[in-house]
């Protein structure tokens, strides 16, 4: 094998090695990054918009309960005014934490049940509220304490029927946020397996690549420097007059073409003192 694809053997192995180790930190990292993306945009604001849900949900309750305080005045329209304005900004608050839910991507089969779920819970949840909001805006009308009993009694028997739609749209709620947060904590955990796996690979890499490049470099130095060496030992040799020495050099790479060139100049060498030394004893017998 010539040196030249030694030295290309070598530096590829140790190329190919830094391309699996860049591979296999790149994929990993991408993995890492599109599940911290998916947290950062999906499950984080999931666990916060189903919990703001559900506030707002007991906050609409607590308003819906503010009614009660009124039902013997004689002239609350004002107060039931200003229930009505903020319930207008407790629905604003639903309606956009609703939709923002809605066009997310569900992960899990569990998820999405849940979502089904809680469509048809809301719809009826917001239908019934449909009607105490009408008669709370009735109330905001009249002084009529007659209209008003009649109104209260509506009330009541709206106010009764809507509580168990809305514990159990409540129930829906803290479920999906729970199947949210026990999916978000195992993928967190996945997560680490995943980066200790491959902290393990690529450490296990380079401690192969280490060894076996120290291996590979101590053949190609010393295929290179021990001929190196006899070659230089038997130029010497020469050198001092010594045709009689021999290569020991037993390869086909360049220095053993340059070595198998030394004893052929050697050989050469010998040939021509041989010639020249017949010639001149041929001269000293013709004299």
């Amino acid at each position: 094998i010539k040196i030249s694809k030694k030295l290309w053997f070598a530096f590829g192995f140790l190329a190919l090695i830094t391309c699996l180790v860049g591979a296999i930190g790149y994929l990993k990292l991408d993995s890492l990054q599109e599940n911290t993306t998916n947290i950062k945009n999906n499950r984080i604001p999931d666990l916060n918009e189903f919990a703001q849900m559900n506030t707002e949900r007991m906050i609409i309750r607590a308003q819906t309960l503010e009614v009660w305080v009124y039902e013997n005045e004689v002239d609350a329209r004002a107060e039931y005014q200003n229930i009505l304005t903020k319930r207008d900004k407790s629905w604003s608050v639903i309606d956009n934490t609703w939709s923002s839910i809605l066009i997310r991507t569900r992960q899990s089969e569990a998820g999405r049940q849940l979502i089904e779920q809680l469509k048809e819970e809301y719809k009826a949840w917001r239908q019934i509220y449909i009607d105490i909001d009408g008669i709370i805006e009735e109330l905001s009308k009249t002084t009529d304490l007659q209209e008003k009993t009649i109104l209260y009694k509506k009330y009541h028997e709206l106010y009764e029927k809507m509580v168990p739609i809305s514990d159990k749209m409540g129930a829906t709620f803290i479920a999906a946020l729970n199947n949210n947060r026990d999916n978000t904590i195992k993928q967190i955990e996945n997560d680490n397996i995943v980066a200790i796996k491959a902290k393990v690979s690529i450490s296990l890499l380079i401690v192969f690549a280490f060894v076996v490049s120290i291996i590979v470099s101590l053949i190609i130095i010393r295929s290179i420097t021990v001929p190196i060496a006899k070659s230089v030992k038997l130029a010497e040799a020469v050198a001092s007059g010594d045709l009689s020495a021999k290569s020991e050099i037993d390869q086909k790479d360049e220095i053993g073409i340059l070595a198998l060139a030394l004893q052929n100049m050697v050989v050469k060498l010998k040939d021509i003192i041989g010639n020249v030394i017949t010639g001149a004893d041929n001269i000293a017998s013709a004299s």
